[in-house]
């Protein structure tokens, strides 16, 4: 395998790797989404929306 053709596996593991990200953060967000509709205590909805669920729900790329 030459150089170009591991450069090319390498940037396929990292598209990859975004990809899967990028679901995990949707994942995430929809749970919050769901969370938030269900939350009905405002002491319980900041308990769980914290500083990183409100980054994740903001989150665009």
């Amino acid at each position: 395998m030459n150089e170009v053709q591991k450069l090319e596996a390498v940037i396929r593991k990292k598209d990859n790797q975004i990809d899967e990200l990028l679901v995990v953060i949707d994942t995430a967000q929809a749970a919050l989404r769901r969370a938030e509709s269900t939350i009905k205590e405002e002491k319980d909805k900041a308990h769980v929306f914290n500083q990183s669920a409100k980054w994740v729900l903001n989150f665009k790329l």
